[in-house]
């Protein structure tokens, strides 16, 4: 979709009996990874941004919850509810 244009120009150019699925899916997938390179190299760039990526990535909330208590029942439990 993002190289629809794209296409439309180029065909008045090209044979209609040409294959251009090689060349279009090239084409789409530069589109598509081309924000990859760009936010790396911000992160990389920007310290503010990094320390805040960095911050919501990595910083772990602190629980009191003991899941593995919660999920599955004591063998105590068990015995008592029978």
């Amino acid at each position: 979709m993002a190289t629809w244009a794209f296409w439309v120009v180029i065909s008045y150019f090209l044979d209609p009996s040409t294959d251009t699925r090689a060349i279009s899916t090239f084409i789409n997938s530069l589109f598509v990874a081309a924000p990859i390179p760009g936010t790396v190299a911000m992160i990389i760039q920007n310290a503010s941004y990094r320390n805040f990526i960095a911050e919501k990535v990595f910083r772990r909330k602190s629980s009191d919850v003991s899941p593995s208590r919660y999920v599955l029942p004591w063998k105590t439990d068990c015995k008592t509810r029978i």
